[in-house]
């Protein structure tokens, strides 16, 4: 959301006080009728509103702060937070196969990997795997939490390009038929033939020795970025 300088002074001054008159958010040097306009325009923004004793932050306007510096008044960037989800099932002799996905879109076009997917507003790590995995390969399965996966990656500056927060899922005891998209081609492969490729994410094989450790730990991995 892209407010005014003025518009964000304002909301400056409500995030120590409520209840702030039309005096006590006046900014110096701006007309009434100035200032009046862009108090009308965080009001339609749903990001103050009027109470008896002034005006105060609303819901929305308060996690808007939250995202904000209040110092430099500028917007964070803060990490993505998703789900990774592998997902797994048993050959002959007691191996084990697991569903790939190739990238049929931008960004990371043609690069293979696992299931993944944001988590939406309001949604468990848990329901979010559940309704991703459903969305992605028309699968239900058994979910079992692994692992938690800070991703981070830079280009040749130094600066970062990707900065992802994954809860990582394996899924077992599938149910129902594989569905295919436009977004991803989705395969069955061993990990010997998959180590093999050469056009894997960079933290493909990373992930898999955790996995198959099978302990919950966290895991940072910070490198440059290449095809994004």
């Amino acid at each position: 959301m892209d407010l005014h300088e003025y518009q964000m002074a304002i909301l400056q001054k409500l995030i120590y006080k409520n209840d702030l008159r039309f005096t006590d958010l006046k900014i110096e040097n701006l007309t009434s009728e100035h200032f009046t306009y862009h108090l009308k325009k965080l009001i339609e923004k749903n990001l103050i509103k009027k109470t008896i004793g002034g005006y105060e932050l609303t819901i929305e306007g308060k996690d808007f702060i939250g995202r904000i510096d209040t110092v430099n008044l500028n917007i964070e960037k803060n990490p993505k937070v998703s789900v990774l989800i592998y997902i797994r099932r048993r050959k002959d002799k007691g191996n084990f196969e697991y569903l790939m996905s190739k990238r049929l879109k931008q960004p990371y076009l043609g690069k293979v990997g696992n299931i993944t997917g944001k988590i939406k507003f309001g949604e468990t790590f848990s329901q979010a795997a559940e309704r991703e995995l459903e969305e992605e390969t028309g699968l239900k399965a058994d979910l079992k939490l692994n692992h938690i996966y800070h991703k981070i990656r830079i280009d040749e500056n130094r600066i970062p390009v990707q900065d992802g927060v994954f809860a990582v899922f394996i899924a077992m005891r599938l149910k129902g038929k594989i569905r295919q998209t436009k977004e991803a081609k989705l395969f069955w492969t061993t990990l010997e033939k998959l180590y093999k490729r050469k056009d894997l994410f960079d933290d493909v094989k990373e992930n898999f020795e955790v996995l198959l450790k099978n302990k919950f730990t966290v895991i940072e991995d910070k490198k440059e970025q290449i095809g994004f």
